[in-house]
């Protein structure tokens, strides 16, 4: 199970283990880490943890997080990694020691690219696959045989597909597409 070791100044103030898939990081009392610091943001960054893999996404901080002297906006944490926030130091421990764990979600999926479930994989195993708010947006994913295609059920602004709005038509899905939909980015698997 990865976890993460936070210092400041060279002290380790504590070692987290990444149970939770989200863990928040912020100077606002309602994070997981509250980091009271006055260039950190109320909300500055979040890392998302799923079956031993571990996202970093900055969450549109006043200062920025860097990860080994580079800034970052989303970033795929590796062993060892050191995300910079302030005067804080956040290293990445993957825990090397356990056994891998098997790849999730075999088969068809989207996994979500950004926002607050970066990192989270929808099953395309159902014959139909919602997506959206109820009573604001709604797209589907239709499998039919082999094939997928994404369809705008409701809602003012459409799922737009590698840059193209969907309009009325459904749009057949290919291996790799880019869907922006409610403020997010999904990409299509539909091969392993």
């Amino acid at each position: 199970m990865p976890s993460i070791i936070l210092s400041k100044d060279g002290n380790v103030l504590r070692e987290v283990r990444l149970v939770k898939e989200r863990l928040t990081i912020g100077r606002a009392p309602h994070n997981d880490i509250v980091l009271e610091e006055l260039a950190v943001s109320s909300e500055h960054a979040v890392i998302v943890t799923r079956d031993g893999d571990s996202f970093l996404e900055d969450l549109n901080s006043t200062n920025g997080t860097q990860v080994n002297g580079q800034p970052i906006r989303m970033h795929f944490l590796q062993h060892g990694d050191v995300v910079e926030l302030a005067e804080y130091r956040i290293r990445y421990d993957a825990d090397a020691s356990a056994d891998p764990s098997p790849r999730p979600l075999q088969g068809p999926k989207l996994i979500v690219l950004d926002g607050p479930n970066c990192g989270k994989e929808i099953s395309l195993s159902r014959p139909i696959v919602t997506l959206g708010r109820p009573n604001d947006h709604i797209a589907l994913v239709i499998r039919e045989a082999d094939q997928y295609y994404l369809s705008n059920v409701e809602g003012l602004d459409p799922p737009v597909v590698n840059g193209v709005p969907l309009g009325s038509q459904r749009h057949r899905l290919a291996d790799r597409d880019v869907i922006n939909y409610c403020g997010a980015r999904l990409r299509v698997f539909l091969s392993n």
